[in-house]
């Protein structure tokens, strides 16, 4: 999922799907989300429009169909080939693509 990237494109404004190919990986994601934007609301750094906000942005799936008319992906994938090729197949919605490769 990349729950930094996520939670910062959240917060600039955009519509993010957070993929994951299983649920477990997902909720995590989303948790730590949850837990980074619940400190900040805690320490008065957002306001709780602004966190429901944040959190409206994001949209949580385990279907990679999903991100098929997304303008952007951006792919945060272990390094696993046949993973990232799914991730970039299911995105084919004639937008850009962006990838990292760490070594």
């Amino acid at each position: 999922m990349g729950h930094g990237i996520a939670q910062s494109a959240a917060q600039s404004g955009f519509k993010v799907i957070a993929y994951e190919e299983e649920d477990r990986f997902l909720k995590g994601g989303r948790n730590r989300i949850e837990g980074s934007l619940g400190k900040m609301l805690k320490r008065e750094k957002i306001s709780r429009e602004k966190y429901d906000e944040v959190m409206g942005n994001i949209t949580y799936t385990t279907n990679v169909g999903d991100l098929a008319d997304s303008d952007l992906v951006v792919e945060a994938v272990i390094e696993n080939m046949d993973l990232k090729k799914k991730v970039r197949l299911g995105g084919r919605g004639g937008g850009r693509f962006f990838t990292r490769m760490t070594e």
